[in-house]
């Protein structure tokens, strides 16, 4: 397998991840219960998966994920339920596309 190809299934496997973890939080967002707020806390990889994905130098795209953590962070506070989804899924979209950016960077 060539070094594209290993980069490929790396970045498909990564938009998968992020869908299914997009999927997680927005079911999480709609309980009630308060541990929900802990399990959603706990749900960190990708955003550190995308910081170790972003080029050494610091830029636009380090910039967009911090906003990206702020976003999830509100959510975490957020009460209203249908705020907490669209901010998650705007975080899982802008995940998307930080993954997209590396994949088109190297």
């Amino acid at each position: 397998m060539t070094t594209q190809a290993v980069h490929r299934v790396d970045v498909t496997v990564a938009l998968i991840g992020i869908i299914g973890w997009t999927i997680v939080m927005i079911s999480l967002s709609k309980t009630t219960d308060r541990r929900a707020r802990w399990a959603r806390f706990a749900m960190f990889s990708p955003f550190y998966e995308a910081y170790e994905r972003l080029p050494a130098t610091w830029g636009r795209t380090h910039a967009l994920l911090f906003l990206t953590t702020a976003v999830w962070l509100v959510s975490m506070l957020v009460t209203a339920s249908k705020l907490r989804t669209t901010l998650s899924v705007v975080a899982g979209a802008s995940l998307a596309f930080l993954a997209v950016a590396s994949a088109l960077s190297a």
